[in-house]
């Protein structure tokens, strides 16, 4: 057959092709899905054709072990494979180039994926015990009695994760919740739940900033909205989700962590290698405010430095320390320890020093812990006094008991506490946390936690009576 001819529908080619179709079904490229027998076409477009039914064919024979295709069948397109070898080659590698093409191109191309995932939390919740928590010398029973009411609360959470090249992050996450904190139940913020929020069931976006890689180690952090341990780890995978995990807001993470007042500002994550890494965070309570003492540096402010050391897979080290303006006041401590120096002073500043610890002894049981000492000093009262504030917490848990993503969980642990203070007021006795919770996974998006927290000498205060926090949070994911 010359090469420079069209195949005619008379040419033994043509029937041979139209019969492989219609025995086969292996062209789809034409509209209407069959082969146009009905005029003559170029060589090319037979070879089209004649590849698609070769690729349909292989499909047949590597899906099944029978006896689909007639060996004469196999000797026609045998005959047809020398015959149009010349165009099946040209095609084939036009098609090779066209493949290399949009591989490149797609890897060079800006493409924007969004993952849209939300949680909700539903809660009931409730406090009991005698008189409310109050501060060393005041009078106990002062402040009324214990808020005993039961009640239902709920939070809702909203992310969309955007990354436009892979190797980066666009987190906005939007929130709402009518959760109290239970401070105005129990005169304590020891008692705070650790998945409190109370915007009146408004949605507010709480959560906005921006991750990319500087090659393989680095990783930036633009923090329009966010917090510290949105880019250091805390070292607490047992009980650090506050949808899952510890019902506690001082069970959660270790209160250095929570020194800031909020914010704006930037995180550098660097990884020396697999097993140490350095993260350094910045955030301004005021970045956005052009009045004096505010905007990105002269107001409060929060910045932190961590190493972490994973030696082996199953235990990790986090080293902290953290320096801060006006931002002690954590909400998981007592009113002394949030506010050591009475109201007097409007310029405090805050060295922080924290080791926290996490070890999976196995798979069915996590031991973690964490020390942290805090000093803080009054820049505008004379003699600059200081106060310092120490606290600890240990705890452990049994994942997977029973089915896999349950757990049981404990914790024990002393609220951070002013142990010596220049200024003169200290907390004179301690607070113990004691916390135990268990996470019944019920399916892949719904666990349910009931869990209960005791706090002896509340607000380090033994004239108070004990505390207690129960709760069954309902979580779904999705």
């Amino acid at each position: 057959m010359n090469q420079l001819t069209d195949v005619q529908p008379t040419d033994w080619a043509f029937q041979a092709l139209q019969a492989l179709v219609d025995h086969y079904d292996c062209i789809v490229g034409y509209p209407d899905q069959k082969f146009q027998g009905n005029r003559s076409i170029t060589r090319y477009e037979f070879a089209v054709g004649l590849n698609a039914c070769l690729a349909r064919l292989n499909q047949l024979l590597e899906s099944t072990t029978a006896d689909v295709i007639k060996r004469e069948d196999l000797q026609t397109l045998q005959r047809l494979q020398k015959e149009f070898a010349a165009e099946l080659s040209i095609l084939r590698g036009r098609v090779d180039s066209l493949a290399t093409r949009t591989d490149q191109f797609e890897s060079q191309q800006f493409s924007t994926t969004t993952k849209f995932t939300g949680e909700v939390v539903f809660a009931v919740s409730g406090a009991f015990g005698d008189d409310k928590a109050v501060p060393a010398g005041e009078t106990p029973g002062s402040r009324g009695k214990v808020g005993d009411n039961i009640i239902f609360s709920d939070r809702v959470r909203l992310i969309f994760n955007t990354s436009f090249t892979g190797q980066d992050l666009l987190r906005i996450r939007f929130q709402a919740g009518n959760i109290p904190n239970f401070r105005e139940a129990t005169g304590t913020n020891m008692a705070r739940l650790s998945f409190d929020s109370d915007t009146g069931n408004q949605l507010i976006l709480n959560q906005l900033y921006y991750q990319f890689s500087i090659g393989s180690a680095v990783k930036v952090s633009a923090i329009a909205q966010g917090t510290l341990f949105d880019v250091v780890d805390t070292i607490n995978p047992l009980l650090g989700s506050d949808g899952r995990g510890s019902i506690s807001a001082f069970g959660i993470r270790s209160p250095i962590y929570r020194e800031e007042t909020g914010g704006t500002g930037i995180g550098i994550s660097y990884n020396f290698n697999s097993a140490i890494n350095l993260a350094l965070v910045y955030l301004a309570s005021e970045a956005n405010n052009p009045t004096a003492g505010s905007g990105l540096f002269d107001g409060s402010y929060s910045a932190l430095a961590q190493l972490t050391l994973k030696p082996t897979k199953s235990l990790s080290f986090g080293l902290t320390y953290a320096r801060s303006l006006n931002a002690i006041n954590i909400g998981t401590s007592s009113t002394i320890t949030n506010d050591p120096f009475n109201g007097a002073s409007k310029n405090i500043v805050g060295n922080s020093y924290s080791l926290a610890a996490s070890w999976l002894v196995n798979p069915a049981f996590r031991l973690g812990s964490w020390v942290g000492y805090l000093q803080a000093s009054a820049q505008d009262i004379p003699n600059d006094p200081s106060a310092e504030i120490f606290y600890y917490a240990v705890n452990f848990g049994f994942p997977d008991l029973g089915k896999k993503g349950n757990l049981l969980g404990f914790a024990f642990g002393q609220p951070p506490k002013v142990i010596s203070n220049e200024f003169g007021v200290i907390d004179r006795n301690t607070s113990l946390h004691f916390e135990a919770l268990y996470r019944l996974q019920v399916n892949d998006n719904v666990s349910i936690t009931p869990g209960v927290i005791a706090i002896i000498n509340p607000d380090h205060n033994s004239n108070n009576d004990t505390i207690f926090v129960g709760t069954i949070r309902t979580t779904f994911q999705f």
